[in-house]
């Protein structure tokens, strides 16, 4: 999905959690990068983390991204967030865009998303 693009079906995260969950129960196979619905699930995150950031803008007039939110909200609550060090070592990830994307994969991938975004919110006088 390009930076500006949207989801081409509606957002619904719950309702594409409960297929992964159940064509992967019945199936009894683990869920790859190759899945469609992993595929889909992340393009709603994506979805769902960008919205309203099109109007933000860092000092030097570069857009923020959510990336830029991931990284500030969890420095604020943790020394260093695993995800966000593992991400930042990879040499071929140059976008913002990029970035979020890896780490979204990263704390699905080590069970840490529902953790990671919620210390992200926990103070509503720093949200953008």
């Amino acid at each position: 999905m390009g930076e500006g693009a949207m989801p081409a079906q509606p957002c619904h995260p719950a309702e594409t959690v409960a297929e992964l969950k159940c064509s992967y129960q019945e199936q009894n196979v683990p869920v790859t990068d190759g899945s469609r619905e992993l595929h889909s699930l992340c393009a709603q995150l994506e979805f769902l983390l960008q919205f309203d950031l099109k109007e933000k803008r860092s000092f030097f007039g570069q857009r923020k991204d959510y990336w830029d939110f991931l990284c500030q909200g969890l420095a604020r609550c943790r020394q260093e967030h695993e995800g966000i060090h593992f991400v930042t070592s990879l040499d071929k990830l140059k976008t913002p865009v990029g970035r979020g994307r890896a780490f979204l994969r990263y704390c699905l991938v080590h069970r840490q998303l529902a953790e990671s975004l919620q210390l992200c919110l926990l103070d509503p006088e720093s949200l953008w």
